[in-house]
């Protein structure tokens, strides 16, 4: 991603330019074709994950949807899981394995991993026209104790 869109995502989430403690990946199917960014801000002082964001974004970068997460360091996600920590870049609410385009879907669909301790677990997440978000989960209980 570049600065510029970064900076346009820092100032849509009302995150800090720097100073915080910060992961952000992109995902896309092609260039020149929409896009997604995933953010992450950890606390700066315990390094867990307080606020995390999935962020849709047309060819030029400009933002089209999004959606928050705030305080994802107050409350365990699942029995058994921990907050996830800047320690473990692989946690969190949105986990893409992959990215497909479909046809009557206006954005890309993104295949997620949703799994917990508890069981595996694989989505489809999107946005809506309105800007909601829209998830579809299949989801297999192994918990073995």
């Amino acid at each position: 991603m570049s600065g510029t869109v970064t900076a346009s995502v820092n100032r849509l989430l009302g995150w800090p330019a720097e100073g915080a403690l910060r992961r952000g990946e992109a995902i896309a199917i092609r260039a020149q074709s929409f896009f997604y960014s995933l953010h992450k801000l950890y606390n700066n002082k315990t390094g867990l994950l307080s606020q995390e964001a999935i962020v849709l974004h047309d060819k030029h970068g400009q933002i089209i949807a999004h959606e928050l997460l705030r305080g994802q360091d107050v409350d365990q996600p699942c029995d058994g899981c921990g907050i996830p920590s800047y320690q473990y870049p692989q946690t969190g609410t949105y986990r893409p394995l992959n990215m497909f385009e479909l046809p009557g879907f206006p954005y890309p669909l993104v295949l997620m991993d949703t799994s917990t301790v508890e069981g595996q677990a694989l989505s489809l997440f999107t946005f809506m026209p309105n800007g909601q978000t829209t998830w579809f989960r299949a989801y297999e209980y192994v918990v073995h104790c």
